[in-house]
């Protein structure tokens, strides 16, 4: 994933099976709203924030991006590691769509990318949620 191989500290208990990203994109911005308590060891076992200015969780995607599960059991057949960044509370929607196209210009001039891809996710009625 990327230049760097994330080695995430060895939990006792692991988040297993099926993930919800549009669940962790929520528990993201309420994070961002200061509502950490019950959020924080959720958003860890998930792979946690691996750094940078987004919140980020890592995760197993299917080959069509449309299912995720735990990064941290073994995969099912076909299942890849990504990182997943969500846009900060603050940024606007089209903020996924821009770095995407940095990325596109960056393959275009030559510089060797990780693989990149936008996941449209669909949102519960989230407070702090805008489109």
């Amino acid at each position: 994933m990327g230049a760097f191989d994330y080695q995430p500290r060895a939990e006792k208990t692991r988040l297993t099976g099926t993930v919800d990203l549009a669940q962790l994109f929520e528990a993201s911005i309420e994070v961002q709203q200061g509502e950490t308590a019950r959020l924080l060891t959720n958003l860890r076992l998930a792979g946690g924030s691996p750094g940078g200015a987004r919140p980020k969780a890592v995760v197993a995607l299917s080959p069509d991006k449309t299912h995720a599960t735990s990064a941290f059991s073994p995969l099912p057949e076909g299942y890849a590691q990504w990182i997943v960044k969500f846009r900060a509370l603050h940024e606007p929607a089209e903020t996924g769509g821009i770095e995407f196209a940095y990325a596109e210009m960056a393959r275009d001039a030559g510089v060797q990318m990780a693989e990149s891809s936008i996941l449209n996710l669909t949102m519960p009625d989230c407070p702090g949620w805008r489109t």
